[in-house]
């Protein structure tokens, strides 16, 4: 006999923990900068970055630190919330999810044919069984089950949705500022597709320091979001690194992205072509993107991406700044960030999130080469309706 305990069937759980879900708060109510005293104006866009994080260390992480010294513990709150799960039986068991309700085939696909989540198992108790479920799917309906070891006995079923909340952020292990861009709402209804495309920092060692992936770690991005395609951002790469750290199957590919304004520059248009053209071809899918931590090339990238899918600025704003909730990393958006350079012809009253989009794709068409198939692609591929 196995007694489940919770959740409660039909119960609507987030994958957001607290501290995520404050940030986007304060981001929404234009609170990401917090009220800033006379003796404080003019200081430098680091002091304004510590400002906006300053709450996380009061009331959540106190030992959250900006660098890896003073962080021994890995104090990450860009990890997602994990999904408890109990039940009661005199027999070991192990929990079952299944985003079908008969356990077979999903209607839903995704790329890769990614696993249902990464389940974890403490240290049991006498009769009664614990398991964790996270890097789960946002706004998707779930069913789950407890079967005993020898597969003699298997509980009721139940089911549980998770809501419709972003970022849905990932965590795999020795990497950090990892989230899908899926799950972002457009302006006009839908979201930018789940599984598709993944950012975050990197992945090893070796380029530069301050990351390195676990066995746990490759087990989330290379057997659970089955990523297929590796894109390294950086141009420090070539020639010190010629495949992926999540595994000798996955496509490893130098595709040189630069930060802020200097990608916008004569010198650098030349990478948006390449880049936009990998992200075009589904069956790069899923696809995981970076730099050295996310922020700067991996910020700049995205922005221009998701601007052209036609997602809202406060929205680009907020994937920009949740960078401060990684190891090591503090970032804030000011203004409009790089979009804008994409508001020529703004007048009162028009469709800000169309024109921006507008403006991108002629930017890249005219500018950088790319054709208009290849971004009609890219918004077949990404765009949910």
């Amino acid at each position: 006999m196995i007694e489940l305990y919770y959740p409660k069937d039909g119960a609507t759980l987030s994958l957001l923990t607290n501290v995520q879900k404050e940030f986007m708060e304060r981001q929404f109510a234009g609170m990401h900068l917090p009220l800033i005293s006379d003796e404080e104006e003019g200081k430098d866009e680091s002091y304004i970055a510590e400002l906006t994080i300053r709450w996380i260390k009061d009331i959540y992480a106190p030992d959250f630190v900006d660098n890896y010294e003073g962080n021994p513990d890995q104090i990450n709150p860009s990890k997602p919330q994990y999904l408890e799960f109990a039940w009661k039986s005199e027999l070991p068991c192990k929990l079952v999810l299944s985003r079908a309700k008969d356990f077979g085939e999903p209607d839903v696909k995704y790329p890769g044919n990614p696993e249902d989540g990464e389940i974890i198992y403490p240290d049991d108790v006498e009769y009664i069984r614990f398991a964790r479920a996270g890097n789960l799917l946002a706004r998707t309906k779930y069913y789950w089950k407890v079967v005993s070891l020898d597969g003699k006995y298997e509980s009721e079923v139940r089911s549980f949705e998770t809501t419709d909340e972003f970022p849905r952020a990932i965590f795999a292990e020795g990497a950090s500022n990892i989230r899908d861009i899926g799950g972002l709402p457009l302006a006009k209804g839908g979201h930018i597709r789940q599984g598709c495309i993944y950012r975050g920092t990197s992945l090893e060692n070796i380029v530069c320091s301050g990351y390195d992936l676990t066995k746990r770690g490759k087990y989330v991005l290379h057997d659970i979001l089955k990523i297929k395609s590796d894109v390294d951002f950086r141009l420090d790469s070539i020639g010190k690194l010629d495949k992926s750290a999540i595994g000798d199957d996955v496509s490893y590919n130098i595709l040189p992205a630069r930060g802020y304004e200097m990608f916008f520059t004569d010198e650098h248009l030349k990478y948006w072509k390449p880049l936009m053209e990998f992200i075009a071809d589904e069956n790069n899918y899923p696809i995981y993107m970076h730099c050295s931590a996310g922020a700067d090339r991996t910020g700049t990238f995205f922005q221009v991406v998701e601007g052209l899918l036609g997602v809202e600025n406060k929205y680009i704003t907020a994937d920009y700044n949740i960078t401060s909730l990684s190891l090591r990393e503090r970032r804030v958006m000011f203004g409009n960030g790089e979009l804008g350079r994409f508001y020529g012809g703004y007048t009162e009253g028009c469709d800000e999130v169309e024109l921006v989009s507008k403006n991108i794709e002629a930017f890249l068409i005219d500018k950088c080469g790319v054709s208009k198939a290849t971004i009609d692609k890219i918004k077949a591929n990404l765009i949910e309706k």
